[in-house]
């Protein structure tokens, strides 16, 4: 019966572009991966960027990068990298699915970068589970990995979250990964929706009907308060975490921590709890543009 039920949110651009503006940083540069989704994330990120007179320094001829690549094929595009470093911006917005992530912080290495030379926003917190790779390749990874920004919707909150994560868990024998959260919360919507649809004796089988049904549902699931907008497939998204990668000084491995929290709907929407520590080290914000040395 259903094929896709597309339930995105672009906020996270929204915050990306916000918090880059809070911070003080009027330029900066993207690349993205030209699949369906970053496509679309990177033309709402342009329109908010826009909104906050940002400016893109590397050319937009060299900010898309094809889809599907491996750690081989991505050397075809050593150019829209090298860009990035002529530019001498300190920010950069990398919107790619993994793994290819990996393999773009790989090529930045590649091409001399360390942490601290570069501050990098993603949207979404990385996966890394070092025994995947080799070590030469971990050693990349945590080096660049240090210095990132990761923007993400907030997971497994309040009763309904804490719940689904200790039976995911039971059952897999595992903690659930992020994104797991936002993939249950897309099921639970259809099935709120055809429940609601079932005891009102509508037609679940009428297209019409059933769209205005599912853009009607307002619940509370994994990651809050969910709902949809009425004129498009956007997910509306309550609350959103901000969270730092940095050095474990006990295991010396990269972690994250949290150091805020944005908050579109509310009257205070941007709140940092703690110094955002950059890839040097220091809590010290860098200038938006600098010569490697």
């Amino acid at each position: 019966m259903f094929t896709r039920i597309p339930v995105a949110s672009n906020y996270v651009l929204t915050l990306i572009s916000l918090l880059i503006k809070v911070l003080d940083w009027g330029k900066l540069c993207v690349l993205y991966s030209k699949d369906t989704s970053n496509k679309s994330a990177y033309a709402a990120l342009i329109e908010n960027i826009k909104e906050f007179g940002l400016e893109i320094l590397n050319a937009e001829s060299l900010r898309g990068i094809p889809d599907n690549l491996n750690r081989t094929t991505i050397k075809h595009y050593t150019s829209s990298f090298q860009a990035v470093i002529d530019t001498q911006a300190r920010v950069l917005v990398l919107l790619f699915m993994l793994p290819e992530i990996y393999y773009a912080l790989e090529e930045l290495y590649d091409l001399g970068l360390r942490k601290g030379d570069l501050v990098i926003f993603v949207t979404g917190p990385l996966f890394l589970t070092m025994t995947q790779y080799d070590f030469i390749y971990t050693c990349k990874l945590e080096e660049t990995e240090v210095q990132m920004i990761a923007i993400s919707g907030q997971s497994w909150v309040g009763k309904v979250g804490q719940f689904a994560y200790s039976k995911i868990e039971s059952l897999y024998g595992a903690a659930p990964y992020q994104y797991a959260c936002n993939y249950y919360d897309a099921a639970y919507y259809i099935a709120v929706a055809l429940d609601y649809m079932i005891n009102q004796g509508l037609d679940y089988y009428d297209p019409y009907q059933l769209n205005l049904t599912l853009r009607a549902q307002r619940f509370t699931g994994c990651t809050g308060k969910f709902s949809v907008d009425k004129d498009s497939n956007n997910r509306i998204m309550e609350n959103f975490d901000i969270s730092v990668n940095k050095i474990d000084v006990t295991s010396g491995n990269v972690t994250a921590y949290k150091a805020g929290e944005f908050h579109p709907y509310s009257s205070i929407m941007l709140t940092i709890d703690v110094p955002i520590l950059y890839g040097d080290g220091s809590t010290i914000k860098p200038e938006e543009l600098t010569r490697y040395e």
